[in-house]
């Protein structure tokens, strides 16, 4: 009985813990992808002579700047990719701090 009633309380202490760290996780993996995002789109718009304000598809930067596909956000949000000059945007995170632009 004592040692279901230790097991319970290390459970209890550890699940929140656990949960916060992979949210944590996972923000952190949807802020990369959303550099990798921006840093394609830059070189789509320096490659193709865009100026700000131009809005690239996922046709034109999946393929060659991106390897394969726009990654997807790891909560289950959808990115915005935005125009030239504008960071873009998960539906689920927001906007990426820190990335640069």
């Amino acid at each position: 009985m004592i040692v279901v009633l230790v097991i319970s309380i290390l459970l209890a202490i550890a699940v929140p813990a656990w949960q916060k760290s992979r949210e944590r996780t996972r923000r952190v993996t949807c802020f990369q992808n959303l550099r990798k995002i921006d840093d394609a789109k830059s070189n789509w718009a320096m490659i193709n002579r865009k100026s700000e304000g131009d809005v690239p598809t996922e046709e034109d930067i999946a393929p060659d700047f991106i390897k394969g596909v726009i990654p997807d956000c790891p909560s289950g949000g959808t990115y915005t990719i935005n125009g030239v000059g504008e960071k873009s945007e998960c539906s689920t995170h927001g906007i990426c701090p820190n990335s640069g632009e």
